[in-house]
């Protein structure tokens, strides 16, 4: 185990022949898989050598040729779709996704019931747990060792005392024993080894492993992983529907900011709801301009298990049925609906019309021709059809992108002083071709702006924790 450790904190992303014989996701598996099974008490277990971790990577790399290959799946695009769903995080640091929670979880009012399940499951303050996740991630950004000691945090120990950064590393961690019990407890999602070779991670949502009281780091991309969505999985793994049921007006209020932020000309459901009275089923925001209207819906969701590493097209789509599906249906309604009203109707009528469906997460789905042609078929014909045959929005013009891809997308527009539309017109005319054709619409915003600059509020936020953090040092000093 210790093996794959030292080798997942050797990582280098730019090493392709690295990534080829070490694939990270086959150390992980590996890792999981010697918990599950491993004896660790034996007398007569042996040393591990080069030589044998070789061949054990070796007998991965044999295995994965047996389970499910991409001729078992019923599309090419879904077994591209699996595979960016388990290693494209692997690829990216993305830090501001941490910042993101702060601002978006940190910003509730002090009652707010999100406040106190998250207190009640973890023994931490949603502002106890930034602190002190941005410490580690400047931890692991500097040094290239696994290792965490809690005399580290002693620095902070006149706001933070030893027994609460005890809890929290007790939060993000397990020991073998108990991974080993939290790793057999979820076996039935496990039973079929096919499933694993094309998961997340389960150990994602404990990237540290307590060792004779130190703290190991499985992988630095992670563990950044893992804290990126720290607060968001804890609460939504109390309760997903009671969390999904209040957690979408809350995601809706900040696309809203980053809306605000961009300076582009909106409409806000509530004015859409007023100026179509007889219409149930609107769409979020409808961002406008003199040539193009886009319609927005935010959907702070994240697909089942099954949804993202499925290889049946049916049971993606049934996973995405109360989400995606719905979005599409209510962008439709939408448009129509503001094209018949000769108040409106000149929103729509003679521009060029997008749908953008914005989750909390990446769904990996690419754009509506994707989810048409390869998942979705029949139910998007029958929303064409229920609207007499016209393609309000063309399929094409359908994307389904993740907060960061937004983010990236408005600021990348404000840096560039284009039009959100030119830069999806970017995409589209992008994704005509199977050479430029990209399954994460960020990818698109990378090909055509520079240097993507952080959004203000996101940088002030970064000052804001960083500020305190400083405050408290100080502090510490001076005792």
């Amino acid at each position: 185990m210790f093996f794959c450790i030292s080798k997942l904190n050797e990582y280098n992303r730019t090493d392709i022949s690295q990534l080829r014989q070490f694939p990270p996701w086959f150390l992980l598996l590996l890792i999981k898989w010697c918990v599950i099974h491993g004896d660790f008490l034996s007398p007569d277990r042996k040393h591990l050598t080069d030589k044998d971790f070789a061949a054990l990577i070796n007998l991965i790399h044999d295995l994965n040729g047996y389970v499910r290959l991409p001729s078992h799946y019923d599309t090419n695009f879904l077994f591209f779709r699996n595979i960016a769903y388990q290693q494209v995080w692997f690829q990216e640091r993305n830090f501001l996704r941490f910042v993101r929670q702060s601002l978006i979880f940190g910003g509730l009012t002090e009652d707010h019931e999100f406040r106190r399940i998250f207190y009640d499951k973890k023994g931490l303050t949603i502002e106890q747990f930034i602190d002190l996740g941005f410490m580690i991630f400047g931890k692991f950004l500097q040094n290239k060792g696994p290792l965490i000691e809690i005399g580290w945090f002693r620095l902070v120990n006149s706001v933070y005392p030893t027994n609460l950064i005890d809890h929290f590393l007790s939060k993000l961690s397990h020991d073998i024993d108990s991974l080993r019990a939290f790793l057999t407890s979820n076996e039935s999602r496990y039973r079929d080894v096919s499933y694993e070779f094309h998961e997340q991670t389960p150990l994602k949502e404990y990237p540290l492993l307590k060792y004779q009281d130190k703290y190991y780091c499985y992988s630095k991309e992670l563990l950044f992983a893992a804290l990126n969505d720290f607060i968001y999985d804890s609460l939504r793994g109390v309760d997903p529907q009671f969390f999904m049921n209040k957690f979408g007006s809350i995601f809706e209020s900040y696309v809203n900011d980053v809306l605000s932020y961009s300076e582009a000309d909106f409409i806000s459901e509530k004015d859409l709801k007023q100026s179509l009275t007889s219409s149930k089923k609107v769409v979020d925001f409808l961002v406008y301009d003199s040539d193009s209207c886009i319609f927005i819906d935010a959907k702070g969701v994240e697909l089942a298990f099954l949804g993202m590493v499925s290889h049946k097209s049916e049971v993606v789509e049934d996973k995405s049925r109360s989400s995606v599906i719905k979005a599409i249906a209510q962008g439709y309604e939408t448009a129509a609906n503001l094209a018949a009203n000769p108040n409106t109707t000149n929103l729509v009528l003679n521009k060029d019309r997008f749908l953008l469906v914005v989750t909390y997460k990446d769904l990996y789905l690419g754009n509506g021709q994707d989810f048409y042609q390869e998942i979705a078929g029949d139910k998007l014909h029958q929303i064409v059809e229920g609207h007499g045959g016209q393609k309000w929005i063309p399929f094409q013009h359908i994307y389904f992108i993740s907060i960061d891809d937004l983010e990236l997308m408005i600021q990348c527009a404000k840096d560039s002083h284009r039009k959100i539309s030119d830069l999806i017109r970017f995409a589209v005319s992008q994704d005509e071709t199977p050479i430029n054709k990209k399954l994460i619409f960020r990818d698109h915003i990378y090909s055509t702006c520079d240097n993507v600059k952080t959004p203000s509020y996101l940088s002030k936020e970064i000052d804001r924790i960083t500020n305190n953090l400083a405050r408290i040092l100080k502090s510490n000093e001076n005792k």
